[in-house]
């Protein structure tokens, strides 16, 4: 039977070794995966290397087949500068073509603007005949002839609005002249709505009616050597009747001027009676509503008085 102290050191030496044999073991699979992934990417590479070389020499084989039909002598390895060459030269046709593009665009350019220009004449009903300069000019001025007239109804639409306003003005203004003469009407004995100033003016034609006699007798005397019409009754009576017979001819011709007068003065009157109801309802007349009062206070006048003449 093996002695234990003799054999720790032995146990522990192998425990040591087996434990360093696992680690090598471990790093040994670990170097074979390594490998086997190693070869894998190799494998892969050279796929890929067989594929770019096939690919390269398509590439070479396209490019000698280009060569020859463009009837070049241009290697792969010098064909770097030779193709800057060609860029360059491309480049210096396109810029000299350039030009020559730019005007058959201006050109068409043109085409349509004329084309276009002439449709929209037809459309207006311009002359859509000649050169295009008369054309566009034609339209230019009929645009500004549009936008006078659009200027001007704007013009009178905002005229129309004022004048709107001042109607409504000057009929809230008649609404309350016609209440403030209320009074008026009712001590007149007229109805609302009747024409006041109709009646106004009636009122100042009897008044000018009844001032007439007098004016009349006031011209008979003076045309009577300053004799009142009573005494020239009287010398009438008491006259010669030659001198009656004259003076009284007389009498008839100075009678016919004072009826022309009072002929006139009628005429004065309707016209004045014409212009108060031309001016009935505007606003001016509730300015008048204060003296209209007074003055239609004096409407309703008696009979006038003439003494009749004698034989």
């Amino acid at each position: 039977m093996a002695d234990p102290v003799r054999l720790t050191p032995v146990l522990a030496r192998a425990e040591v070794l087996r434990r360093d044999g696992e680690a090598r073991d471990a790093a040994f699979r670990e170097d074979r995966a390594e490998l086997r992934q190693i070869e894998r990417s190799l494998d892969e590479q050279r796929r890929r290397s067989a594929q770019a070389t096939a690919e390269a020499d398509r590439i070479a084989a396209d490019w000698q087949g280009a060569i020859i039909d463009a009837g070049l002598d241009l290697a792969i390895a010098t064909a770097d500068a030779r193709l800057a060459l060609f860029e360059e030269l491309r480049a210096d046709l396109d810029a000299i073509a350039l030009p020559d593009t730019r005007i058959n665009g201006i050109d068409a350019d043109i085409g349509r603007f004329e084309a276009d220009l002439t449709a929209l004449a037809a459309d207006v009903g311009e002359t859509a005949e000649g050169d295009a300069g008369v054309i566009l000019a034609a339209l230019r001025a009929r645009l500004d002839t549009t936008r006078e007239a659009q200027r001007r109804l704007a013009d009178l639409a905002t005229q129309r609005e004022r004048l709107q306003r001042d109607i409504d003005a000057a009929s809230a203004a008649h609404t309350v002249a016609i209440q403030s003469l209320a009074p008026a009407y009712d001590d007149a004995g007229l109805v609302a709505g009747d024409n006041l100033a109709a009646a106004v003016e009636d009122s100042r034609a009897l008044r000018r009616l009844r001032e007439e006699p007098a004016e009349i007798e006031r011209q008979v005397t003076s045309a009577g050597d300053g004799l009142a019409l009573l005494d020239l009754v009287a010398d009438w009576d008491a006259a010669n009747p030659d001198n009656v017979e004259h003076r009284a001819m007389a009498l008839v011709g100075e009678l016919a001027d004072l009826s022309s007068q009072v002929t006139a003065a009628a005429t004065i009157i309707g016209e004045t009676r014409l212009a108060f109801a031309a001016v009935e309802g505007e606003p001016a007349a509730a300015a008048d509503a204060a003296p209209c009062k007074r003055i239609i206070l004096d409407v309703d006048v008696g009979p006038i008085s003439r003494t009749p003449s004698r034989p």
